[in-house]
């Protein structure tokens, strides 16, 4: 699965960022992070215009469960 340990991942890729600020932003910008063997534009860019910021807590809530 894609998303297993995606919050142990996350805590890691950007150096001064938690695992909820990555996550957070990865969703709002997908383009801003670039992971190795992950292609490009895999994840919609119009998640920020689509999620209400309840949605986008809980979507981020439940990812931070993913260990």
């Amino acid at each position: 699965m894609i998303l297993s340990r995606v919050t142990t991942r996350a805590g890691s890729g950007v150096p001064g960022m938690d695992s909820e600020m990555y996550i957070r932003e990865s969703i709002l910008d997908p383009a801003d992070f670039n992971v190795v063997d992950y292609p490009d534009g895999i994840m919609p860019e119009s998640l920020k215009e689509d999620l209400t910021e309840e949605n986008l807590d809980a979507v981020v809530a439940y990812l931070l469960t993913l260990r």
